[in-house]
């Protein structure tokens, strides 16, 4: 699993950006990785279609932030560290 630090107080598209920054970093990894063997088509999970959730408001984002600085974000359970 991957993570993408956050710092308290930092704005939505400072954030996005970061994903954004992230993913391309993870997805040049992953091509290296299918490219020289150590990774296969048949290792990945299905992940089915997804979701599109919009922009945040900002009372949604600083309660986010609130939550962040709380500790209250659990890592899934399902899902390996």
């Amino acid at each position: 699993i991957r993570r993408t630090a956050v710092a308290p107080g930092e704005d939505y598209e400072t954030i996005r950006t970061r994903v954004y920054r992230d993913g391309f970093a993870l997805m040049s990894e992953t091509l290296a990785a299918l490219a020289t063997g150590r990774l296969r088509p048949a290792d990945a999970k299905p992940q089915g279609d997804g979701e599109f959730h919009r922009p945040p408001t900002s009372e949604d984002f600083a309660a986010m932030h609130a939550k962040l600085a709380a500790g209250a974000y659990r890592s899934d359970p399902e899902r390996s560290e």
